[in-house]
């Protein structure tokens, strides 16, 4: 029986492949769809793969994908019979576009923003056609394949990179994966480092995001930069 949700539900039916083992240890890979989502859940339907719950899945929604824990299993005969109950496993994970909770998210703009960053070693700034923003959130960066993250803080943004404070900062041209929390809102990305300068921190570039995660940031820039507008 479907447990009680703690959380509010939006009614979504979007495509979703489903992977993993079932009972018996045999590989799953079924295209299925959502009934509903929620900050941390989801429901699934068209599925009779597991009989019981906790079994961890993933789940790839367009170009995103996640792990989840089934939580509950429709009863066979039941008006829910082929319905799963999920809640995602990864911390800040959110597959679905922007979070439910987007439009009311923290997103704190932050101190003034440092001076123009350099770009290139020629001295020109190709980023200039992006506006940045300054802000006040956390990140986690590591070196391409790497699977231990620093934890740094941004302090300013557009879209086409970001500045992080960090004593130790990655050599020029090194390759990152980065993950930004800015409220509710995560947001994934590969980049490069274009600036590096030992004890102060670090401009990357991004150079590689999911439409889902592009969403997601033009976002954020579209509410810092009302935030500047109503400061003006």
């Amino acid at each position: 029986m479907p447990e009680l949700r703690s959380e509010p539900r939006v009614v979504r039916l979007s495509p979703v492949r489903v992977f993993g083992l079932d009972a018996a240890g045999q590989p799953v890979s079924q295209l299925v769809h959502t009934g509903d989502i929620s900050k941390h859940g989801a429901r699934i339907v068209g599925i009779r793969s597991w009989q019981i719950p906790g079994e961890t899945i993933g789940l790839r929604y367009q170009d995103e994908k996640g792990r989840f824990r089934i939580i509950w299993v429709g009863r066979p005969g039941s008006p829910q019979d082929g319905h799963l109950g999920l809640r995602c496993v990864e911390p800040g994970k959110y597959i679905w576009g922007l979070s439910p909770a987007a439009a009311h998210a923290s997103i704190r703009p932050g101190a003034p923003p440092p001076p123009p960053i350099p770009f290139s070693p020629t001295g020109e700034n190709p980023r200039r056609n992006d506006i940045r923003f300054p802000i006040e959130a956390g990140s986690q960066v590591r070196e391409f394949g790497r699977h231990v993250p620093s934890w740094v803080r941004v302090t300013d943004i557009s879209m086409g990179g970001c500045y992080v404070d960090t004593a130790a900062p990655f050599p020029l041209d090194t390759n990152v994966e980065i993950t930004l929390h800015v409220g509710d809102i995560r947001i994934d990305a590969c980049g490069f480092v274009v600036h590096s300068q030992a004890l102060v921190g670090m401009g990357i570039k991004f150079a590689e995001m999911t439409p889902l995660n592009r969403e997601r940031l033009k976002h954020v820039i579209d509410t810092l930069g009302a935030h500047r507008t109503v400061a003006h």
